[in-house]
């Protein structure tokens, strides 16, 4: 009987370490499927995040193609400045704020 006895205390001990050790593992798995839902939901944002980048890159060429022409624009207005200047200049000095009689 007391080999018995001690062969159930063994036993009992041994079914103690694998509790623990189901406990341990099952502890360690939901920590590894909280870390794998984490990771999907930081994949799927980066995908998200990556699909709105792409459609802002796309939507920035085309405007490139504007600012280009605007640039072009801007820079013929630079040439003909000083013409359109000169012209306002005499107009602003034929017709300013001194009267006809007081400017003979």
């Amino acid at each position: 009987l007391d080999a018995m006895n001690a062969k159930l205390a063994a036993k009992q001990n041994q079914l103690r370490e694998i509790e623990a050790k189901v406990e341990r593992l099952q502890t360690q798995l939901e920590s590894t499927q909280h870390e794998l839902q984490s990771l999907q939901y930081q994949a799927d944002l980066s995908k998200k995040r990556l699909g709105r980048a792409e459609k802002l890159i796309s939507a920035l060429g085309d405007e490139s193609v504007r600012w280009k022409s605007t640039a072009d624009e801007l820079g013929e207005r630079m040439q003909l400045l000083v013409g359109d200047v000169f012209l306002s200049s005499a107009c602003i000095a034929y017709m300013g704020a001194f009267t006809g009689p007081y400017r003979q």
